[in-house]
C-alpha cells in the first residue's frame, strides 16, 4: 500500500505560528513558524514514511467563494506581516525538503487537497493522509483510505479522524459535513448558515434527513408535524432561510476541479536530502532540528503519542493528549458462559477492536486476533449482550464464522423502549461495568412495556439480515454512470447557454444569489406575491420560481437546470465514489433505529431516495445491475397501508374492496364524485388516490387542497364524503386518539409503541400535532413489521435450504419493496416462493398482494 501526504501548508503554518515562540535569524528575519513547520514534517515523514507528499498553499488572489459571497472570511484579522513573510518562505523550505507544492488561482488551498484526494481516493493500493491544521478537509475522509491527521495542543499532539472518528466527532458521515455548515454555518470564514441553528441541531436534522436537500423536500411534511414551540420555531427558521442553507453548502463544499495537471509519480517523495537540509536548517538556525536529521532519531514532544496511529481519536473538539495502549497480559477466557458481554470497536463498518466479559474475566482482541474467540461466538446456548452488533455479526460471516443464540443489543433495546441513547444509558462508549447493569434494566422494561415480543421475534433477527444486505451490496456500472454524466453536461451547458441569452449575461446559475440578482435587478421581474426570506432576500425557490415561468423565458430553464444539476451531483457524480474497491460494489448501511415507526432508512448513500420519475431517473437505475447468472426480482407490497387501514379499522366498504381486488383509488374517486366507475377519469382518481393515502396521515382541508388542486370547500366535502363512504376509518381514528390520550402512547398491532404526551398538550396545534402522529403510528409501524416480518422468514428459509448469499440474495430493500439477485436457474420457482412468503408474513381481514417484476437492471423490469 502506498502512502500518500496531501499538507495543508497554510493551514499547519498559521498552527505554527501561533504554537510556538517568535524566533529570529541573526539577520532578524521572523522564522518560528517555519521552525514549527520542519519540525511537524520531520516528525510526519518519520512516522508515516510516505511514498509521495504533496504540500498544497492558498494563493494570494480572490477564490471563486469571495466572487460568490463578498463577506466571505470579512470577518477574519488581517495576517501579520511576520506570518505573511514566514507563508512565502515555506515554498522554499518545502522545495528543501523535496516536497511538490500545488497551487491555483481562484481556488483554497482546500480545493486543492480535494481535487488530489479526488484523483487518486480510488485507486486499491494508496492510502491518503491528508494533513490539516483544522477540521474543514473533514468531508473528503473515505473509510479507512482517506483519512485526516490534525494536530492538537499546537502541533505536538495530534488527532486521526477515519470515518468512524467523524461519525463519533460530528454524529455525520464526512459527506454530510457540508450539509451540516449549511445549517450552522461556518463563523471562521463568515458562511452565514441559518442564524439560531447550532451543532446539535443541525447534527440532528442532517442526520434524520440525509441531506439538506431531502431536508427541505420533506419539510412539507415536518409542518404537520410541529408538535413543540421549538420545532414550530424551527420549522420556521429553515423555511424562511432554505436560500442561505443551500448557499452556504455550496460555499463549504470543497471542489475537485482545481486546474492543476499531476502524476502519482511526479509526487513520489525519495527521502530527506540531509545535507542539504542540514545547510538549510544552519542557516535559518535550527540547530536543535539537526538531530533528527539522523536515522535511528525518535521526536521527543512531551506527551506525544509513540506513532501517529497510536493517537487517540479527537472526538470532543477540545485538546486533549493522545495515548497508546501499552502490553496486556492474555486473560484466560472461557468461551462457554451464559452469557457473553460484548463491547465492539468499529470504524468505517469494520470490526477493530473487541472486549468480552463472561464470567467475571474480561479479553481483549484487536483485528484478526477477534477470531480466537469464535467457539463462543458460535455456541448457540450463550446469549450475547453488546451494542451495535450488526458489525460483528458482519465480521464473523465474512471470516466463516458466525454469532449464534440469543442475541441482546442495548442501542436497539434503547430506540425500542422510546428513549434515545443518551437517555437510555446505551451511547458507543458504554464500559463493561455498565453493560451488565444497563442489560438487566432494559430487560426488565422491555416486559414491563410488552415489547419483549417485538424485541425478540422481530428486531434481533432482523440484524442477521440487514448484515447479510450490508455485505452483499449491489453492482452499480459506473461506465454507465459516465455516459450519462457525459450526455446531462452537454444538456446542462445548453441550458446555461439558453439561460445566458434570456438574461443577457453570464452569471454563475449555482448561485441563488445571483440568480435573484439577475431576475429582480436586471430583468426587473415583478416581486410581488414572492416570498422573501427572514433576511429581506427574495427567495428563488421552485415554487417561487414558478409563480414567474409565464412571465419570462429564463424561468423554464433554470429549473429544468436545477433538476439535472441536483441529479447529476447527487447521484450520477456520487455513487461511483461509494464502489468498494475490493467487491466491486456499493454498499449502503441500513440504519434500523433511524424512525420512530421502525421503518429502515439507509445511508453512505441512500438508495431510499434514488429517483424515479424524472426523465434520466431510467439512466440512473439502468446502472444498478445484476451480477452474472443472476437477475434482479422485484417484490412490491401493493397499497399495503391501505390495507392495513381496513384491517385495523374494520371498514366494511374499503375490506369489501380489496376482497374483491377493486382499483381502490378508482372505487373512492367513483363514490366521491358520484360517478359510474367507467366515468373515473384520470383526475378524478389521482385526487382519490391523494385523498386514501393522506387520511392515513391525518391530513386536513388545507393540505389536500394543496396537493389536489382543489378549492379549500371543495376539499373540505370530499373529506366529508370520503369519511361518509369509509364510516370504519373515522371510528377508528378516534379510538387510537382515546386510546393515546389515556394511556399516553400509541400501540400497533405486534405491540410496538410511540409515546405521545402532546396528545393531552394544552396548546391546540401541539395537540393536533400529537393526533396526526398518533392516527398515523399504528398503520405505518405494522407495515414495516410485516417488512420485516417477511425478510426475517425469506432468509430463514433459503439459509435453511444454503441458497441464501449464493443463489438467492437480499440486496435492498426500499419503503415496501424488496430487491433481490436471484440465480436464473431457479429464478420461476424461487420467486413464486418469495411471493407466497410474503402475503403470508402476517395475516390481516383483507389479503396482502405482492407485485413482482424481474429484469436485469433495476430500470428495465416486467
Amino acid at each position: 500500500m502506498q502512502k500518500l501526504v496531501i499538507v495543508d501548508a497554510n493551514a499547519i503554518i498559521h498552527r505554527a505560528y501561533h504554537a510556538l515562540p517568535p524566533l529570529s535569524t541573526a539577520r532578524g528575519e521572523p522564522v518560528g513558524a517555519l521552525y514549527g513547520l520542519a519540525s511537524f514534517l520531520l516528525k510526519t515523514i518519520r512516522e508515516i514514511k510516505p511514498d509521495h507528499i504533496v504540500a498544497c498553499f492558498d494563493r494570494p488572489e480572490p477564490t471563486f467563494r469571495h466572487e460568490e459571497f463578498e463577506a466571505y472570511k470579512a470577518t477574519r484579522p488581517k495576517a501579520p506581516v511576520e506570518l505573511i513573510s514566514q507563508i512565502i518562505k515555506a515554498h522554499e523550505l518545502f522545495e528543501k525538503f523535496g516536497i511538490s507544492i500545488f497551487e491555483s488561482a481562484g481556488f483554497e488551498a482546500d480545493d486543492v487537497i480535494a481535487t488530489v484526494c479526488d484523483r487518486f481516493k480510488n485507486e486499491a493500493d494508496v492510502h491518503i493522509i491528508i494533513v490539516s491544521g483544522d477540521l474543514d478537509t473533514l468531508q473528503l475522509v473515505s473509510g479507512k483510505r482517506v483519512i485526516v491527521y490534525v494536530p492538537k495542543k499546537g502541533i505536538s499532539e495530534i488527532a486521526v479522524y477515519d470515518e468512524e472518528g467523524v461519525k463519533e466527532r460530528f454524529g455525520l458521515l464526512p459527506c454530510q459535513l457540508p450539509d451540516f455548515k449549511g445549517l450552522k454555518g461556518d463563523p471562521s470564514d463568515n458562511v452565514p448558515g441559518i442564524k439560531g441553528i447550532g451543532e446539535k441541531t443541525a447534527s440532528r436534522l442532517i442526520g434524520q434527513f440525509g441531506s439538506l436537500e431531502n431536508l427541505y423536500e420533506k419539510l412539507p411534511a415536518l409542518d404537520a408535524q410541529k408538535n413543540k414551540k421549538s420545532e414550530k420555531t424551527l420549522y420556521e427558521k429553515l423555511s424562511a432561510h432554505k436560500d442561505e442553507a443551500v448557499f452556504s453548502k455550496y460555499l463549504t463544499t470543497l471542489r475537485a476541479d482545481a486546474p492543476i495537471e499531476f502524476s502519482l509519480d511526479a509526487l513520489s517523495f525519495g527521502g530527506l536530502k540531509k545535507e542539504l537540509l542540514s545547510g538549510y536548517f544552519r542557516e535559518l538556525g535550527f540547530h536543535s532540528l539537526l538531530p533528527r536529521l539522523e536515522e535511528g532519531y525518535t521526536p521527543k514532544f512531551h506527551g506525544a503519542p509513540q506513532t501517529l496511529f497510536d493517537a487517540r481519536r479527537d472526538t470532543s473538539g477540545a485538546d486533549s493528549p493522545g495515548t497508546a495502549s501499552g502490553p496486556r497480559e492474555p486473560v484466560s477466557f472461557d468461551a462457554v458462559q451464559q452469557k457473553l458481554f460484548i463491547i465492539t470497536e468499529v470504524r468505517n463498518g469494520t470490526v477493530e477492536r473487541i472486549k468480552i466479559l463472561a464470567g467475571g474475566t474480561a479479553e481483549e482482541k484487536s483485528g484478526s486476533a477477534v477470531l480466537d474467540e469464535k467457539k463462543g461466538f458460535e455456541n448457540g446456548a450463550t446469549e450475547k449482550i453488546g451494542y451495535n452488533l450488526k458489525p460483528l455479526i458482519a465480521f464473523l460471516r465474512k471470516n466463516g464464522s458466525d454469532l449464534r443464540g440469543t442475541l441482546f443489543d442495548v442501542k436497539i433495546a434503547a430506540w425500542l423502549l422510546g428513549a434515545s441513547p443518551k437517555e437510555n444509558g446505551a451511547g458507543a462508549n458504554v464500559d463493561q461495568s455498565s453493560l451488565s447493569q444497563l442489560y438487566e434494566r432494559q430487560r426488565k422494561d422491555l416486559a414491563a412495556k410488552e415489547l419483549t415480543k417485538v424485541f425478540y421475534d422481530i428486531e434481533m433477527p432482523f440484524l442477521s439480515v440487514l448484515a447479510d444486505m450490508e455485505m452483499q451490496g449491489i453492482t452499480v456500472d459506473s461506465v454507465r454512470l459516465k455516459q450519462l454524466e457525459a450526455t446531462l453536461k452537454k444538456e446542462l451547458q445548453e441550458i446555461r447557454t439558453a439561460i445566458y441569452e434570456a438574461a443577457g449575461a453570464e452569471f454563475n446559475v449555482n448561485s441563488s444569489k445571483q440568480v435573484a440578482h439577475v431576475l429582480f435587478q436586471i430583468l426587473k421581474l415583478p416581486t410581488k406575491g414572492i416570498r422573501k426570506t427572514a433576511g429581506g432576500v427574495l427567495s428563488t425557490d421552485a415554487s417561487e420560481l414558478e409563480k414567474l415561468a409565464a412571465l419570462h423565458p429564463i424561468i423554464t430553464p433554470l429549473l429544468r437546470y436545477r433538476e439535472l444539476f441536483k441529479l447529476q451531483t447527487t447521484y450520477i457524480q456520487a455513487l461511483p465514489n461509494y464502489i468498494d474497491p475490493a467487491s466491486g460494489k456499493l454498499h449502503t448501511t441500513f440504519q434500523q433505529t433511524g424512525t420512530v415507526t421502525g421503518r429502515l432508512s439507509s445511508q453512505h448513500p441512500n438508495l431510499q431516495n434514488i429517483p424515479l420519475d424524472q426523465e434520466y431517473a431510467p439512466g440512473v437505475r439502468r446502472a444498478f445491475v445484476a451480477d452474472e447468472g443472476l437477475t434482479f426480482v422485484s417484490c412490491d407490497y401493493s397499497q399495503i397501508e391501505l390495507r392495513i387501514a381496513a384491517s385495523l379499522a374494520d371498514d366494511e366498504r374499503m375490506i369489501t374492496a380489496f376482497t374483491k381486488g377493486q382499483d381502490i383509488h378508482t372505487m373512492t374517486a367513483a363514490e366521491i364524485n358520484g360517478v359510474s366507475i367507467e366515468s373515473v377519469s384520470a383526475q378524478m382518481r389521482k385526487a382519490a388516490k391523494t385523498l386514501n393515502f393522506g387520511i392515513m396521515y391525518g391530513m386536513g382541508a388545507d393540505s389536500f387542497a394543496a396537493a389536489s388542486g382543489l378549492g379549500k370547500n371543495e376539499a373540505k366535502r370530499f373529506i366529508e364524503k370520503y369519511f361518509g363512504i369509509f364510516s370504519g376509518i373515522r371510528q377508528y381514528q378516534q379510538r387510537v386518539v382515546e386510546f393515546g390520550r389515556e394511556h399516553g402512547y400509541v400501540v400497533n398491532a405486534v405491540g410496538r409503541r410511540r409515546w405521545l404526551e402532546d396528545l393531552v398538550s394544552p396548546n391546540q396545534r401541539d395537540r393536533a400535532a400529537a393526533e396526526r402522529m398518533a392516527i398515523n403510528f399504528p398503520i405505518q409501524s405494522l407495515d414495516a413489521d410485516i417488512m420485516k416480518l417477511a425478510m426475517i422468514a425469506i432468509e430463514r428459509i433459503f439459509r435453511e435450504r444454503g441458497r441464501w448469499g449464493t443463489k438467492v440474495r437480499l440486496v435492498l430493500q426500499i419503503h415496501d419493496q424488496l430487491l433481490f439477485e436471484i440465480s436464473n436457474d431457479i429464478l420461476k420457482e424461487t420467486r413464486k416462493e418469495i411471493k407466497e412468503i410474503m402475503e403470508s408474513a402476517y395475516t390481516l381481514r383483507v389479503p396482502l398482494r405482492v407485485d413482482i417484476k424481474t429484469g436485469k437492471n433495476w430500470a428495465d423490469m416486467q
